[in-house]
Order: structure tokens, then sequence, then C-alpha cells
């Protein structure tokens, strides 16, 4: 499913054009699995498996699967129906430099809920 990320971003026009600006790399973790997400110019160019090290990019959103499934289901529960809210309920670990993050918080919640279409995490 994290491997449709890029399709499923680059499709989408005005996401690529929240986007414009950003150029990272950032570690998307579910569960045990973890993928090296890289952003050019608000288009995904790389979703790669990577090892669970925080080295090789700016920062890591790490979730258990569950957290994520809830989070990208149709319609989500209170409480995982978006980024914020599963950090305040400490489902979700922002680790890194969280100011490329923040900075871009929009366009990083439309990135992971454009996953949503596809129903519940394999």
């Amino acid at each position: 499913m994290i491997e449709q990320l890029a399709d499923k971003v680059n499709a989408n026009a005005a996401l690529v054009r929240r986007g414009q600006y950003l150029d990272t790399t950032f570690l998307l973790q579910v569960g045990p699995d973890s993928w090296l997400v890289t952003v050019e110019k608000g288009r995904i160019t790389s979703v790669a498996r990577q090892s669970r090290s925080i080295g090789d990019c700016a920062f890591a959103l790490r979730a258990s699967r569950e957290a994520w499934s809830e989070f990208w289901q149709r319609i989500p529960k209170p409480g995982f129906h978006d980024l914020i809210a599963l950090s305040k309920f400490r489902h979700l670990s922002v680790e890194g430099d969280i100011k490329v993050f923040m900075s871009h918080l929009r366009y990083f919640k439309d990135v992971l809920a454009s996953l949503r279409n596809t129903g519940v995490a394999a």
C-alpha cells in the first residue's frame, strides 16, 4: 500500500502545488516496516523500504500498524483522523527535524491521507 503513495500524490496537482517548495526525505514507519519517502518540489520521487534508522532523513513518523490502519480507514475514528491527533494521543511519534514537518504540516497530512481510498493497511 505504501508503494502507491507516489502515484496518488503525483496525480493530485493541487497537492503537488502545495508542496512545491518542499525537498526532503522522511521515514514512514508502519509497525516493524519502514520506508524512506523522498519529496522533490512536492512530488514523491521515491518510496523505498528502509531500516528503522533516522540517519538518512529529516524526520521520522512512527506508529503501530494498528494506528495507521485506523488512520487509513475511509472514515477514521476520532483520535485517528489526523496526524496531530495521532501524536496527541501518543499513537504517532514524530522524531528528528520537526521544523520541516510542521512547516509543511498540511502537505504531510494530505499526503498520508491520500492512502485512505485504498482501505486498511496491508
